[in-house]
């Protein structure tokens, strides 16, 4: 971010203590580079993860630039406050993150000419870096920051250990910080302090919705204890997008449409009481093989679904009202965040069940159904600038293998629903295709969702020659009997989209052998990644080790 060769006859006068943190800085971009990954961040990516707020980073960047051009000589970094000292290193994880977003062929001028993942790997590492060298005094709301945007960057890049890691450090320091606390302020905050109070709710909200849903999915162990937790939650509104109006608490409003059209913090306020129920599903043991108490998980499951049922229209399933959907782009995107998160809580609750229980064996189809035509229709909400995404790939790469597990273990006889799920699989795996140039996830599972569409394909195969007739829900299935605790008019796949077969034309070109070589080129260039082949056939193994040892242990209780 300096011109080299003054930058580098100026360091000769920096003490030795902050030579480093100098050095390390002087590896950013230009400034004209800089500004245009930072307005990328901002108008494509930043919604996906709402780790940092634009008006608290706009200013910081302002003072940065301020002071450091405010001498020609790099200015002593003691006369500036903690966050200001953290700053460059979420700069650094913002360009990271853009560099990884940018899908082929895109141009920043003013950028090193190397490939711009790599580009993206050594602005993350600087990141990194800094935060190492400023140590303990680096404890700070933008270290905090800096820890989430390395584990989004870390979890994209398919290292979920790492990731998890990283979650880890950024939770530490936000405890440390007492994000997790209540404020006990006497006199109520006005202006811009009552903003940067809601900031560090939302912030840490961000926090414990990644925990859970990392520990529920991933299977790590929690690291925040729900009852340590008494922080409040923050009001349902827009955050200023100025300096200027933070002068007044008043919270921004849309007037009428305030019940049409949820604010940005309705997503993470939904997703901050569906974590509740994750922390109450692992505290009680629900989402484990074994797990005696199946009324608990029947409560679990209305619970969980009557969340939906509270929400606005515009982002409540079924038919929702799409009529602000072309006003606000970010609609149809928060609606099917909502859907898939609660589907995959619901499949993740009923999967360990499905040797035992024909009513988790119906959920767990529905729901992974459910997923994958939500994630179609979020395909559909995005731009190509979003497929580096990881829930893009993950999300169906999980569904798909329950399903097929599931269809492959247990004969099923609904056509209908076997028929849904084969379009489904196929759509997923064509999704797989489209993205794999800028998503490693996905280029390292598009074999493994092969094989499972393949076996979903065989499932519907052998139902349509036994031609065995539906079961009936009323009689078989008593925790699905009464259609308000659960939805079963599912999405018709593509009613919305108007565009044509063209991703069924993709999922049958990715058939094609030269398609698959090519991918697996593409993944020995990227690199190891923790959700390769190995992974994911031994969560295979996992679902169907859990299913049959339960209907072994079911049928035994029966004889």
């Amino acid at each position: 971010m300096h011109d080299s060769e003054s930058f580098d006859v100026s360091l000769a006068n920096v003490s030795p203590a902050w030579h480093k943190y100098w050095v390390l800085i002087s590896g950013l971009p230009s400034p004209p580079a800089v500004d245009e990954l930072i307005n990328i961040f901002f108008s494509e990516i930043n919604w996906l993860y709402g780790i940092i707020q634009p008006v608290y980073f706009n200013q910081a960047f302002k003072e940065w630039k301020e002071f450091t051009t405010a001498t020609a000589d790099p200015p002593r970094i003691e006369s500036i406050s903690l966050d200001l000292r953290s700053f460059p290193s979420l700069l650094a994880q913002l360009l990271a993150i853009s560099m990884m977003y940018l899908p082929p062929g895109a141009k920043i001028e003013g950028l090193p000419a190397i490939k711009y993942l790599d580009l993206s790997q050594r602005y993350s590492e600087i990141g990194v870096d800094l935060v190492r060298l400023l140590g303990h005094q680096g404890t700070t709301i933008v270290t905090v920051q800096h820890d989430l945007m390395r584990a989004a960057w870390l979890k994209n890049r398919g290292h979920g250990a790492e990731a998890w890691h990283a979650l880890s450090k950024a939770i530490r320091k936000a405890q440390e910080l007492g994000l997790h606390r209540h404020s006990r302020k006497v006199h109520q905050s006005t202006g811009e302090s009552f903003w940067h109070d809601e900031w560090k709710k939302k912030l840490w909200i961000v926090l414990y919705v990644w925990d859970s849903n990392m520990s529920l999915l991933l299977g790590r162990p929690r690291l925040i204890n729900a009852s340590d937790c008494e922080a409040n939650l923050p009001i349902d509104c827009e955050f200023p997008e100025t300096s200027q109006e933070m002068s007044t608490p008043t919270p921004r409003s849309s007037g009428s449409l305030n019940d049409k059209v949820p604010s940005s913090v309705r997503l993470n306020l939904f997703m901050y009481n569906l974590s509740h129920k994750i922390h109450e599903i692992r505290s009680t043991g629900a989402d484990r093989p074994g797990f005696q108490d199946y009324a608990a998980i029947q409560r679990l499951h209305s619970e969980i679904l009557s969340m939906l049922e509270q929400l606005p229209l515009t982002i409540r399933w079924p038919n929702p009202d799409k009529s602000w959907d072309l006003q606000f782009s970010i609609i149809p995107r928060q609606r099917e965040k909502i859907h898939t998160a609660t589907y995959c809580v619901l499949m993740a609750l009923h999967r360990p069940h499905i040797g035992r229980h024909v009513e988790s064996r119906e959920t767990v189809l529905k729901a992974g159904l459910a997923i994958l035509e939500s994630q179609q229709r979020f395909f559909d909400s995005i731009t190509r600038v979003n497929y580096a995404f990881f829930g893009n790939a993950f999300f169906s790469i999980d569904a798909v293998i329950v399903l097929s597990t599931t269809v492959e273990i247990f004969l099923w006889g609904d056509v209908n629903l076997l028929q849904r799920l084969v379009l489904a699989t196929q759509t997923a795996l064509g999704r797989l295709c489209i993205i794999e140039p800028q998503n490693e996830m996905a280029r390292a599972a598009i074999n493994i969702v092969r094989s499972c569409h393949h076996t979903v394909k065989e499932a519907y195969g052998r139902s349509m020659q036994v031609n065995l007739a539906p079961p009936s829900i009323d009689q078989n299935f008593p925790l699905l009997q009464d259609e308000s605790h659960y939805d079963f008019s599912f999405p018709t796949p593509f009613s919305d989209r108007g565009t044509g077969s063209g991703i069924y034309d993709m999922a049958a070109a990715a058939l094609d052998q030269a398609v698959f070589e090519r991918s697996a080129m593409l993944v020995a260039e990227a690199g190891f990644t923790d959700f390769d082949d190995s992974y994911w056939m031994g969560y295979r193994q996992m679902i169907a080790n859990d299913a049959t040892d339960g209907l072994d242990k079911h049928n035994g209780m029966q004889l």
